[in-house]
């Protein structure tokens, strides 16, 4: 049985991309692991065959496996079924990893007994800090924790599978946006302690065939549901009177570019205003000491009372940002 399984899927993107990622993979410096690599029914099929074949001969330990299903939440669902190992990678195939990304994030997990390592991501400025922390810490630090990369990002992580088998913890399939913030937080419901290592390991590629790049008409949707389990993992616990200041404008910054995106592409922006207003994250803005908030510039003050007078007629709100 190997020790680590790492699961990479392949979309549409260009072979490139996944050659560069595989070979970062079979390069890496911890030899104990499998790699699982998946193709939805989405992906260049030409493209995929070619490399399967050349791969397979090249390392035994990458396994190359077909769903006839959409997305990247089937894909992963269906490659850590298969998982032998005792940990988890999950890695996106248009990215790659440094050769010592496996080994660095096993360091952290076994050093601090700690149930999920995180390390730094970059090409985007995502560092992360050096601590193993525990869970009461990590959710009362709103202020450090909530950012991309320990709450949004599930590829950047060392995982354990026992974990995912014992509670059943899947990726959300049928969202398009969001799946890995909403795994991530049913995973942080079992971690007791968490490791961080600030190296830059894991290299994010944006480009424009990214699913981040493309509008969702169900976008409130999926990035409702993010706010919903991300605000109630950062207020599990007590925090300071600064933290709180923190989350709360960061629930406003959520609100002001989920209505930013969704609503300036959506032709019946009032409808779908008034479906924003009913959430209760905004409800818990609103009724917000905003005004005492050292967070809040002028501008961002004059928007809030915008809103809790007309209710967010969109015409306005573009008006004052």
């Amino acid at each position: 049985m190997p020790e680590v399984s790492v699961v990479i899927t392949y979309y549409n993107s260009s072979p490139f991309y996944l050659r560069k990622c595989l070979d970062s993979v079979i390069e890496q410096t911890f030899k104990d692991f499998e790699a699982i690599i998946v193709c939805n029914e989405n992906c260049c099929k030409q493209y995929w065959m070619r490399i399967k074949e050349e791969y397979e001969k090249l390392d035994s330990r990458l396994k190359f496996v077909s769903i006839d299903k959409k997305g990247a939440s089937a894909a992963r669902n269906y490659a850590i079924s298969m998982c032998q190992g005792k940990y988890l990678s999950i890695i996106d195939g248009d990215d790659y990893v440094e050769n010592n990304f496996l080994s660095r994030l096993m360091e952290g997990m076994k050093e601090g007994t700690s149930d999920i390592c995180i390390c730094g991501v970059v090409d985007k400025y995502f560092p992360v800090v050096n601590m193993t922390i525990d869970r009461r810490i990590f959710f009362s630090m709103p202020g450090e924790f909530i950012n991309l990369q320990y709450v949004n990002f599930s590829v950047n992580k060392l995982y354990k599978l026992e974990y995912i088998r014992e509670h059943e913890i899947r990726y959300p399939e049928g969202v398009e946006l969001g799946e890995d913030a909403l795994f991530l937080a049913q995973y942080y419901k079992y971690c007791n302690h968490i490791s961080c290592i600030p190296d830059g390991l894991y290299h994010y590629i944006a480009h424009r065939t990214s699913l981040t790049h493309v509008f969702f008409k169900k976008y409130f949707e999926y990035e409702r549901d993010v706010i919903d389990v991300q605000y109630k993992m950062f207020s599990q616990y007590p925090l300071s009177e600064s933290e709180k200041e923190i989350l709360y404008h960061w629930l406003f910054i959520k609100m002001l570019y989920t209505a930013w995106y969704y609503l300036d592409e959506n032709p019946d922006y009032v409808t779908e205003a008034k479906r924003i207003f009913e959430l209760k994250e905004m409800t818990i803005l609103l009724e917000g000491d905003y005004k005492t908030n050292k967070r809040f510039n002028k501008k961002q003050i004059k928007m809030i009372e915008k809103w809790k007078k007309h209710q967010m007629p969109y015409g306005l709100m573009k008006k004052i940002m």
